[in-house]
């Protein structure tokens, strides 16, 4: 799916969304990200459900967008992936 592509990714379904983020997030061993109150150890998957979970479409629609610019510079996703996992963990 080409999600530069207005329209198609205007009517992107969630598991098509789910789709986009396995595809786009590196493989990683378990993030652990720790809040004052409890230590959260994630996978991929673990992460890609979180995030599923937390953000509206919109929100995941502008994750994917700001994943793909990472990955055409031949970037780490991973720390910017940890920041907004961070982010929601804190929020729970």
């Amino acid at each position: 799916m080409n999600i530069k592509n207005a329209e198609t990714f205007q009517n992107i379904t969630i598991n098509e969304l789910k789709d986009l983020l396995f595809t786009y997030i590196s493989p990683f061993k378990d993030m652990v990200i720790t809040t004052p109150t409890q230590e959260f150890n994630l996978s991929k998957a673990k992460s890609i459900k979180l995030l599923l979970k937390q953000l509206s479409k919109d929100q995941l629609k502008e994750l994917i967008l700001q994943l793909e610019l990472l990955q055409s510079k031949n970037m780490k996703d991973t720390m910017y992936l940890k920041y907004i996992l961070t982010a929601i963990l804190f929020t729970l």
